[in-house]
């Protein structure tokens, strides 16, 4: 099944007087829950959905401790997560400190199954 996009224009932020661009835009098409990601897992598997939605949401607790922590979190073939952040610079290396720090984020690389999916998508164009 093709992924959707839908067209959008978008202004060169360092020049908004010049006109805008069209670009393909990925568009979501709903959204797959925990729940249902349970159910898919014990169809497909040994393990019933109690367990398998158990072990979903106990993944859900332990990996931010672990990137709170500052671990890397390792999911396979799925990928790593990582904590990123954002900073102002300082002239010198001991004047950095955690004010400098602007914003955090949650990164994510993919795994080179993932990698690999990205470069063979189709894709159709949303009416």
């Amino acid at each position: 099944m093709p992924v959707k996009f839908s067209v959008v224009a978008r202004k060169n932020p360092a020049d908004q007087t010049k006109a805008a661009k069209y670009y393909a835009q990925a568009v979501t098409d709903g959204e797959a829950t925990t729940k249902e990601l349970a159910k898919r897992i014990s169809m497909i598997s040994t393990v019933g959905y109690t367990d398998t939605f158990a072990v979903i949401s106990a993944l859900m607790e332990i990996i931010p401790d672990e990137l709170k922590n500052g671990r890397t979190v390792r999911l396979g073939e799925l990928g790593s997560l990582y904590i990123g952040n954002k900073s102002e610079g300082s002239v010198k290396a001991d004047e950095v400190t955690a004010s400098n720090i602007i914003s955090a984020r949650v990164g994510f690389r993919p795994g080179a199954e993932f990698r690999k999916l990205v470069k063979i998508l189709d894709w159709e164009k949303q009416s």
